[in-house]
């Protein structure tokens, strides 16, 4: 089941707002992908407040809230910590955006998800996993930077093909990146640990500054 709940300003050439709830009840997802288990029906809330000033040239977001529940446990929070503002010139010129702050939250979510976006056929599923995630997103310098910190991973993983398994996988990604001008993709600090049934088997990890030229595809 669905509910919307929206309130719609508009003047001509001006102003357009709107704000509201969107609710999906008891949502159930099925698919050969997803295997013969069934997957827990999802609640899902989205709260938004958004203004488009167009004689201005800004975007305004007060509010945006999304939750995924199943099973009344919530698996997945996103949400703005303060209001995300954007606002743009004359046709060429750069648009600037106020700093912003963005949170995702992820806990226990099933991760055979994850076999919907594999390619059909595909040498490996998910049979079993919970995925998790604790990132923080924040928009900075007039929108120039966007800074990336936190940790996601999937934890009692079990992966099958035809003719193998493998059961007891965890592995975990921290992460602490910054974008400068749409151009550079700075890594400060990046680890990744791959464990099996709670023994290390692979740990990767970077520290220091590395930095990614998204023009011409250059490492430093």
């Amino acid at each position: 089941t669905a509910q919307l709940e929206v309130s719609i300003a508009y003047a001509p050439h001006a102003t357009v707002s709107a704000k509201g709830v969107l609710l999906i009840k008891s949502a159930a997802l099925a698919s050969p992908a997803l295997g013969e288990q069934p997957m827990p029906a999802m609640d899902l809330s989205i709260t938004h407040d958004v203004t488009l000033d167009q004689r201005e040239r800004t975007l305004r977001v007060d509010a945006f809230d999304l939750t995924l529940n199943q099973d009344g446990t919530e698996r997945i929070k996103v949400d703005i910590t303060r209001p995300f503002v954007l606002k743009w010139g004359p046709e060429g010129r750069h648009p600037t955006a106020g700093e912003a702050k963005l949170g995702i939250a992820i806990s226990g979510l099933d991760a055979r998800l994850i076999n919907l976006f594999l390619a059909e056929p595909a040498e490996g599923r998910v049979e079993q996993g919970d995925l998790y995630a604790d990132l923080e997103l924040r928009i900075a310098d007039m929108g120039d930077r966007i800074d990336a910190r936190g940790r996601f991973g999937v934890d009692n993983l079990t992966i099958a093909g035809e003719d193998w398994q493998m059961r007891g996988l965890s592995i975990g990604q921290d992460l602490d990146i910054s974008l400068d001008e749409l151009d550079v993709l700075k890594i400060n600090a990046a680890a990744t640990v791959a464990t099996i049934d709670g023994q290390n088997a692979v740990r990767l990890s970077h520290d220091g500054n590395g930095c990614f030229s998204t023009r011409d595809g250059t490492y430093t």
